[in-house]
């Protein structure tokens, strides 16, 4: 199921976002898969800890 894009201060719940025009259109875990508008959530897993790609993922 997809969304449809959010503005980021929406998205973090945060009124005050010094980033009102970003658009996030998706998520992602593996950085392999990040696509414009997408944001990369680096979290630590059982053999990997995505902070590590955070670089590749840009």
């Amino acid at each position: 199921m997809e969304a449809p894009p959010m503005p980021l201060p929406e998205l973090l719940a945060s009124p005050s976002s010094n980033y009102p025009d970003v658009m996030i259109s998706g998520m992602q875990l593996d950085r392999r898969a990040v696509q414009p508008g997408d944001v990369f959530l680096a979290m630590s897993g059982d053999v990997h800890d995505g902070r590590q790609f955070i670089e590749q993922a840009v």
